[in-house]
């Protein structure tokens, strides 16, 4: 049955990837601010200051987004 592997390769084969993740550079994220959490958002008209424009849902985001002081 040489389908099947011993443990002992299977556990250093898993050693080893989880050594290569270990290694790996976390990505560079960024948080992102929803339209009701952010600075530009007017909740009393529905209205982006930045854009001009009204929105339909308070949840949409964009790129310039930042968060409420």
């Amino acid at each position: 049955m040489s389908d099947y592997i011993k443990r002992e390769d299977a556990i250093t084969a898993i050693a080893g990837l989880l050594n290569v993740i270990e290694q790996v550079d976390g990505a560079d994220l960024v948080e992102v601010v929803r339209c009701k959490e952010c600075k530009h958002w007017d909740s009393d008209c529905i209205w982006c200051d930045l854009w001009g424009n009204t929105q339909e849902y308070d949840d949409g985001y964009c790129s310039y987004g930042e968060r409420k002081e």
